[in-house]
């Protein structure tokens, strides 16, 4: 039961942003699309890439099995926080496409999810 709830919360979430984003972009408000909003956010602020990145290499780039898992999580929150810290004190310069892919692979390594 939980498995159709997800799966349709995610269709659901997937269509809501597919129409507000061509509502976005056929107004007449500049810079107002999801991509330009987060385009600018990502040079900002590198965490949201390298969150994204995180995301991505846990949801995409599964594992056969799981060692360590809540030391390897506990790594990947400390990590985390770390380089929040840095991005809020003096990160602004980095380039968010490498700020994702750091974040896939610690995502993989450190929060893997095991493929059925």
């Amino acid at each position: 039961m939980t498995e159709k709830v997800t799966k349709w919360s995610i269709l659901l979430g997937l269509l809501f942003y597919l129409v507000w984003d061509i509502h976005a972009a056929t107004n007449l408000v500049e810079g107002d699309t999801i991509s330009e909003v987060l385009l600018s956010i990502t040079w900002e602020w590198p965490t949201v890439p390298f969150a994204w990145g995180v995301i991505t290499g846990h949801l995409f780039w599964p594992v056969e099995r799981i060692h360590n898992k809540w030391f390897l999580l506990a790594i990947l929150w400390a990590i985390c926080i770390l380089v929040l810290i840095f991005d809020i004190l003096w990160l602004r310069d980095v380039s968010p496409i490498a700020s994702a892919a750091v974040g896939i692979f610690l995502g993989h390594w450190l929060w893997p999810q095991r493929r059925k």
